[in-house]
């Protein structure tokens, strides 16, 4: 069991506030995770001196901490084929915090509106004549948390430095590499288009006002090849805010560590069990909501034309884009010598007697 399901476990029915239905099944899921309860489980042979071990199945659930890490490898290994040879930057909306409220009662709209504004905000501006004048590919996902945990909502976008004009043939650059477009105009284009999207909803006018005189947060950065971006955006794809390897459980407090965005420095945080568990549920997001969203070139439906750019590119600079690098899968090592172990049968009821337990 993960230290996080032992403090689920031993405080959550002490824990007064009422969980959503997506939020018990998220528990349930992580204190079932990897033990007996999940029922069934695989069994593994060590490739060298040949001894047995036993591992109960994970849950899956996009909340648990112990999931995930194989599904961002496998994630990562899809995401390359559609890579193109040019810099890629990482773009980041934010919502100001007077939005938190609203986003936790009324996730999906909120969320949904987010992504409308924030991605059609970024393809408007990319068309004006005089900056890329043309259609461009973005990739994004929601990410609800701050560095120590905090609700803080935003979505990186990974954007290639390339646009395809409306002939379909001619490609357009940024006339500068580390320059994308202009903050300031994309800024005040997706606050305009945030406000019309809440307009159509029925809590617009519960929203606290300060948030519309606000100069709202929208920041770009150059993160070089499509190899480092999409290792960049991996790591909120398929994880939660925090594994079980940063946390501590004292029976009754949690600490935790983090690093520190502003000095770039490991801190840690210790604060009570209860109040830990409002925090980590607090980003547990609505069930079957798409938390990573792909628009414009980079859509599902534009794969072919994808495709053909990066045919274009090729041809441009000379060279074949080949996969650079094969993402690690996590293995089973053998407990006795460290061997890596090998499947030998799944949806076994119970460990063999002679199986050492993963």
């Amino acid at each position: 069991m993960s230290i996080i399901a032992k403090v689920f476990r031993d405080w959550l029915p002490r824990h007064e506030r009422p969980l959503s239905r997506e939020q018990r099944q998220a528990v349930n899921a992580i204190c079932k995770c990897r033990t007996p309860a999940m029922e069934h489980g695989s069994l593994y042979l060590c490739q060298d001196c040949g001894q047995k071990h036993f591992a109960w199945h994970s849950c899956g659930n996009r909340n648990c901490p112990q999931c995930g890490c194989n599904k961002v490898a496998q994630w990562l290994e899809k995401r390359q084929d559609e890579m193109l040879p040019v810099n890629y930057y990482m773009v980041t909306f934010t919502l100001p915090h007077e939005f938190n409220y609203q986003c936790k009662v009324n996730s999906k709209e909120m969320f949904k509106a987010f992504f409308k504004s924030s991605s059609e905000a970024l393809k408007q501006v990319a068309g004006y004549e005089n900056i890329l004048n043309g259609n461009i590919g973005m990739m994004g996902t929601l990410q609800t948390w701050a560095r120590d945990g905090s609700y803080h909502v935003h979505i990186h976008y990974i954007v290639p430095g390339v646009a395809l004009e409306g002939n379909k043939e001619t490609l357009r650059f940024p006339k500068n590499p580390d320059y994308l477009m202009p903050m300031q105009i994309l800024q005040k284009v997706f606050k305009a288009k945030f406000i019309d999207e809440m307009r159509n909803l029925e809590f617009y006018d519960s929203v606290d006002p300060k948030a519309w005189r606000k100069d709202w947060i929208v920041h770009c950065q150059s993160v070089g090849n499509g190899q480092a971006a999409i290792k960049y955006l991996s790591a909120y794809t398929q994880k939660i805010f925090i594994s079980g390897k940063r946390v501590e459980y004292d029976s009754e407090n949690v600490t935790y560590s983090y690093i520190d965005s502003n000095t770039g420095q490991k801190r840690k945080r210790t604060i009570h069990a209860l109040k830990f568990i409002t925090l980590y549920l607090q980003h547990v997001l609505p069930s079957g909501f798409m938390k990573t969203r792909r628009y414009g070139l980079m859509a599902n439906a534009s794969k072919k034309i994808l495709h053909s750019i990066r045919e274009l590119l090729e041809i441009r600079w000379g060279r074949r884009l080949s996969k650079q690098e094969k993402f690690a899968i996590n293995v089973y090592k053998c407990k006795k010598c460290s061997a890596e172990l090998k499947m030998a049968g799944s949806r076994l009821r119970a460990p063999p007697k002679d199986a050492l337990i993963l």
